[in-house]
């Protein structure tokens, strides 16, 4: 198909509910935004999406392509903003970068800073540099390495997780397989070479905790400095332990964990969205760093409402507007309902959560990725999606 220029706006790579997210931020802010998307389609049904191009899932050099024919020959006062929405595109865009900034305005790091904030061995061992306590990882680089390596019983259980998700496969869309013993754990590491070098696994203790545990530090960052920023509870997330997105998160009031994080991303120069993802161990009370995500996260949309709108703060930072500091609102809720409740009545009746919490949590005002009164249509589209989505992995 013929693909016609954009003279200015943005472009989101990604149509599911976190693009849904940015095309709806920007939109009501009066940017045009147009859509790139592959199976996920759900921010297209938006009325803020002024146009939409389908790239197939699994074809790079063709999205790549189809970007650059999206913003022919741009001057510097045209060239849109550019959003990737999802770690396979996040990874593609910064191995691009030089040749998109041709004609985007990026929000994705440059190569040498995106490489080492988004490798999680590389972040660990930032992480270690500057005093952050983080699990215990280990690095082997094959299945003889794994037997020398010095693993007490007691650190069990561990789990076998790519240190960066290029693209999609059977551990990166689990995100991580968890090994309760040795013999577990070599087979568990076994088969992830199946699917990754052994330069791109790594092994990590378990931190135990239920997922009241979960946190988290979201921000757009300027040299590494965030510049728009909040801290959040990821109360509940599916699949329950490895949790590949969260489905219940509420902002809350923890400086010394936005301390932490501002101490990382500083080290790493992040600029721009980043997530940095940590977990309150259950048995010394700290916050251990879990992950960094450089790009925009699940829950993003959480931000207008608490006075911190990401994407939008995105935006017009690479603009080159200067951000001045500012921190959300604490206590706002945030639930993507339609995953969130399935499984939150299955933690009831399985006797895991009462259900007076279960209606606290839900009780109004309660924000969401997808329903919005100004924007009915995806929340029509969601649940047929969902199981479109839900057939393709179980396919895979």
């Amino acid at each position: 198909m013929t693909v016609s220029g954009v003279a200015a706006g943005a472009v989101v790579v990604g149509g599911d509910y976190r693009g849904l997210g940015i095309v709806r931020s920007l939109g009501r802010q009066g940017v045009p935004v147009r859509v790139v998307h592959g199976s996920d389609r759900l921010a297209v049904g938006s009325r803020y999406c002024i146009a939409a191009v389908h790239v197939p899932d699994g074809e790079p050099d063709r999205l790549i392509d189809t970007l650059l024919e999206l913003a022919p020959g741009a001057t510097s006062s045209e060239r849109p903003v550019l959003f990737a929405t999802s770690d396979e595109t996040a990874w593609l865009v910064s191995r691009h970068h030089a040749r998109l900034a041709e004609r985007y305005r990026l929000t994705v790091p440059e190569w040498d800073v995106y490489s080492a904030a988004a490798d999680k061995w590389r972040v660990h061992q930032a992480a270690a540099a500057i005093g952050l306590q983080a699990p215990l990882c280990w690095h082997p680089h094959g299945v003889a390495e794994l037997g020398d390596l010095d693993i007490d019983d007691a650190a069990f259980p561990l789990i076998v997780k790519p240190t960066r998700r290029e693209a999609r496969n059977a551990l990166t869309t689990a995100k991580a397989w968890r090994a309760r013993d040795r013999r577990e754990l070599v087979a568990r590491y076994r088969a992830a070479l199946d699917v990754l070098p052994p330069d791109q696994l790594m092994l990590q203790e378990w931190i135990g905790g239920d997922n009241s545990h979960q946190l988290a530090v979201a921000a757009v960052c300027a040299a590494g400095e965030p510049r728009y920023v909040v801290a959040a509870r990821r109360t509940r997330q599916y699949p329950r332990e490895v949790g590949r997105a969260s489905c219940f998160v509420e902002t809350i009031e923890d400086p010394e964990l936005v301390k932490d994080a501002t101490r990382l991303t500083t080290e790493l120069g992040i600029d721009g969205l980043v997530e940095v993802e940590f977990k309150r161990d259950a048995e010394d009370g700290q916050p251990k760093l879990l992950d960094v995500n450089v790009r925009v996260w699940g829950w993003h949309s959480i931000g207008a409402p608490a006075g911190v709108d990401f994407a939008h703060a995105a935006y017009r930072a690479a603009l080159g507007e200067r951000l001045e500091f500012r921190a959300g609102k604490v206590g706002v809720r945030w639930s993507r309902l339609a995953v969130d409740l399935p499984y939150a009545v299955r933690d009831v009746v399985t006797g895991r959560m009462r259900v007076r919490q279960l209606t606290d949590s839900l009780r109004p005002p309660l924000e969401g990725p997808v329903s919005a009164r100004d924007d009915p249509v995806p929340a029509l589209l969601e649940l047929p999606y969902l199981a479109a989505g839900l057939t393709r992995r179980r396919g895979r």
